[in-house]
């Protein structure tokens, strides 16, 4: 699932030399399809720039993470690699149901 394919795809950036201030996992809710759901992807630094990465699609290509979040509208709940752990405070999680924090979707 994008939650175990999106830790992969961290550890093994890390493996590789990327410093763990410049990739991440990151968890959030996102809208797609008509559904809501909970959904994992990378965000990753190159140069200046962050980009977002979709972790289980074979066709997709990494894209800078402002045009990424204005296509999904995620709402973050945290993000984390092998060093760091983030947990949004603002996590307006008053629309957010269990079902669906356990449920991922990738998109």
């Amino acid at each position: 699932d994008c939650g175990d394919v999106s830790i992969l795809l961290c550890t093994m950036m890390r493996m590789v030399g990327v410093p763990p201030s410049d990739v991440r996992v990151v968890l959030g809710l996102v809208r797609s399809d008509g559904g809501v759901g909970g959904h994992a992807w990378i965000e990753f630094k190159l140069g200046d720039e962050w980009y977002a990465l979709e972790s289980t699609c074979p066709t997709c290509n990494y894209i800078r993470k402002s045009v990424y979040y204005d296509i999904l509208n995620p709402q973050i709940w945290a993000w984390f690699n092998d060093e760091e752990y983030h947990e949004e405070e603002s996590g307006g999680t008053e629309d957010v149901t269990e079902s669906s924090i356990f449920t991922f979707v990738c998109v």
